[in-house]
């Protein structure tokens, strides 16, 4: 079962980081989409053992775009920017949603 349209309230940009370069970072085609962004303070230890604290949670519609985005992929919701550090997939008997964990992130 879908995650209910009506909780998707908010619009976000989302940015997806392809690769980096010497130059910078590559990133894919920028989309809109609606979401449900919840501030959420969480400690996380990500797979290299570096622990962080996440600025927020978005929820997003699985769309095939939204499942595959990955790490560093930069989120804009109400103005700020946040990056993309981890990814969940939830599932019932079909996908439900996807929810991102966000870290606050400067652009420069």
């Amino acid at each position: 079962m879908l995650i209910p349209t009506i909780l998707l309230t908010q619009i976000c940009t989302i940015k997806p980081f392809l690769y980096k370069t010497p130059k910078g970072p590559i990133y894919d085609t920028v989309y809109s989409c609606k979401c449900r962004f919840e501030e959420h303070r969480k400690k996380y230890t990500n797979p290299n053992g570096i622990e962080y604290i996440s600025s927020g949670r978005l929820f997003i519609m699985p769309t095939t775009d939204n499942k595959e985005l990955i790490n560093d992929t930069v989120i804009t919701v109400d103005g700020i920017n946040y990056t993309q550090s981890e990814k969940f997939i939830h599932r019932g008997f079909t996908d439900s949603h996807v929810e991102l964990i966000l870290i606050w992130y400067e652009q420069q």
